[in-house]
């Protein structure tokens, strides 16, 4: 499967529905899977991707912050692949941050979020880790762990007028000409 995905897109049942648990996190479909929505995300400019965005309905994301042509302004971190993610704690303040998402190309959001976030999970070797992620990378945790359940950012966006092209977010708040 190593190889760049099709990527679903708003309105699919897919995303709208809970993510399976992965019963064995060093199963070698699971790390063939993992290869390619690494491929996917970085092919498609993001900075975090779930299992259901590629159509696989099963408890796997990445999270990799760096800046790109999206995200140009992203901290740059390691990328981490966490089986059954699971967000045990949520804390410091609601901060709103404009976000994007693969499976809804051409909007961006002004979404609030907690500034910090613990996420418990299995790596591909089976070790349980717990970690906690600050800033940009807790809002990437906080909405990949979403897609797990079925939710996508607009629900989370507390007034319509928060939303933008992706033109006029580029031009207003990147001040791109």
């Amino acid at each position: 499967m190593d190889n760049k995905l099709p990527v679903a897109l708003r309105g699919e049942k897919i995303l709208h529905q809970r993510a399976e648990r992965i019963l064995d996190p060093t199963d070698p479909e699971i790390r063939d899977l993992a290869k390619s929505l690494l491929i996917t995300m970085r092919a498609t400019d993001g900075v975090g991707i779930a299992a259901p965005q590629v159509k696989v309905p099963v408890s796997l994301v990445i999270v990799e912050s760096r800046p790109n042509r999206r995200y140009p302004d992203a901290p740059v971190m390691e990328p981490i692949i966490m089986v059954n993610p699971e967000i045990t704690e949520l804390w410091g303040v609601m901060d709103s941050g404009w976000e994007g998402c693969l499976s809804i190309p051409g909007l961006r959001g002004y979404v609030p979020r907690f500034t910090n976030a613990r996420v418990k999970y299995e790596t591909l070797t089976g070790e349980l880790v717990e970690k906690d992620f600050e800033g940009f990378p807790a809002r990437i945790v906080q909405h990949e762990c979403d897609h797990l359940d079925g939710i996508l950012f607009p629900v989370r966006i507390e007034d319509c007028s928060d939303i933008l092209s992706e033109e006029e977010y580029r031009r207003r708040i990147l001040k791109e000409a």
